[in-house]
């Protein structure tokens, strides 16, 4: 199995597929707002950049390199993180099925491996190149914004720190790993690669726009367990791990990734009840 997955990750880890979709997460961080002080309204990191001399960027400490570590998950990074997951693999996993490449692989592993190591491949290129893309965002504001010692000590203790990198990149990942759950799901019986990248995308965003309903009703109402319910069922709920209560966390991680585990599992069975191996 780790054969496979390195044997993948090196196939997938050269193709165009994998670095345009580190390309495209590098832009898309890119179309986040943030709320300018100076302008009063929100502008795009990108408005940001083309408009905003380095002088105006030194009155709000919201417009430091820190918090723009921090700013691109505001953006539509969110909203195409399940699609972009699972854009540098499916092209290789379809193709691999059309020609039957499945057959050669089941002679040296078993049915079991094989799904295994085929979905630990997918979650890992699909992460691997959404790091890569925001990594080189990261890099990019680093140097482009002004740093927290740039601003007067009065500024710097009214600024709101968005938490440490190290955890948010750690709950990125996870949501990148659930965001992947639908497209599994859809592998184990569809081959039509642009039904497996959008199908994804507006699942997730019919679920996004159903808890945010039931917040809003939660609120208007008062009432506590439905607003408990819709934070539970949201997208964003791995993303938001550090800031939820013990229990919180227990039924988000219980919830999230078992759904991951349950579409794994419906990957493997539906595998192994194909009678022609080739279209595992």
């Amino acid at each position: 199995m780790l054969r496979l997955i390195s044997v993948n990750f090196c196939r997938v880890g050269t193709s165009i597929g994998f670095w345009a979709c580190a390309a495209i997460t590098f832009f898309i961080c890119f179309t986040a707002p943030v709320s300018v002080e100076s302008r009063q309204t929100s502008m795009t990191i990108f408005s940001i950049l083309l408009y905003l001399p380095r002088e105006e960027l030194l009155i709000d400490t919201n417009l430091c390199a820190e918090q723009m570590l921090h700013a691109y998950r505001n953006g539509y990074f969110t909203l195409f993180c399940s699609m972009l997951v699972l854009f540098p693999f499916v092209n290789a996993f379809t193709v691999q099925r059309e020609v039957g490449f499945p057959r050669y692989m089941l002679l040296r592993t078993g049915r079991v491996s094989y799904a295994l190591g085929e979905i630990i491949s997918l979650i890992l290129c699909g992460c691997s190149a959404i790091g890569i893309g925001i990594l080189c965002y990261s890099f990019f504001v680093w140097f482009e914004f002004p740093h927290l010692s740039a601003y007067s000590a009065e500024q710097v203790m009214s600024f709101m720190h968005a938490g440490s990198l190290p955890v948010q990149w750690l709950c990125f990942l996870c949501y990148c790993i659930c965001s992947t759950s639908f497209g599994i799901l859809l592998l184990s019986f569809c081959k039509n690669r642009y039904l497996i990248l959008t199908i994804p995308f507006f699942a997730q965003h019919l679920l996004r726009q159903l808890s945010q309903g039931l917040l809003s009703t939660g609120f208007v109402n008062n009432n506590t367990a439905l607003i408990n319910f819709a934070n539970l069922l949201s997208p964003e709920a791995t993303w938001d791990l550090p800031y939820s209560s013990g229990s919180q966390i227990f039924w988000i991680c219980l919830l999230h990734f078992g759904f991951i585990c349950a579409a794994s599992a419906v990957f493997c069975m539906v595998g192994n009840r194909r009678l022609d191996v080739g279209d595992f």
